[in-house]
């Protein structure tokens, strides 16, 4: 068994060690140019300037109707259907906008896949067999 030591100098004794690192918006750069963005849609306080995803951080929060709440979707897909719907509305053909999120990721072997927000649920059911690595976890809340 191997040890960490932690920032006061204390040790723990650990087989495995997981690392999270969250991600902090950056809109510093628009910010000083004077573009404020317009969180109910791509425009900005700037002519033919549109707001949306930039190597998949958004700047902003749209707000996600089937959630009720401004989300920041953060990943590869939603920079990529951003673009298509900042592109059609530049063209005059506005489309209505409100993904349904979904992520992927690669750990080594392992493939890690979900759609929709895992917030607020009351039930976590588990389908198939985790020992198999084939399974998937459904979080509802009151029985949806």
């Amino acid at each position: 068994m191997q040890q960490v030591r932690l920032a006061d100098g204390a040790t723990l004794p650990a087989d495995v060690v997981l690392m999270a690192v969250g991600a902090r918006p950056n809109d510093d750069i628009a910010a000083a140019a004077g573009l404020r963005v317009r969180t109910a849609s791509w425009s900005t306080s700037m002519p033919h300037r549109r707001s949306g995803d930039l190597r998949g951080r958004r700047l902003h929060a749209l707000p996600e109707p089937a959630y009720g709440a401004a989300l920041r979707l953060e990943c590869v897909q939603n920079a990529i259907d951003q673009a298509k719907a900042v592109a059609s509305e530049m063209l005059g053909k506005p489309q209505f906008y409100d993904p349904v999120p979904w992520f992927w990721s690669d750990q080594y072997e392992l493939k890690l896949q979900m759609t929709g927000i895992s917030d607020g649920y009351d039930e976590a059911l588990t389908v198939g067999e985790a020992t198999h690595a084939r399974f998937s976890v459904e979080y509802r809340k009151n029985g949806a």
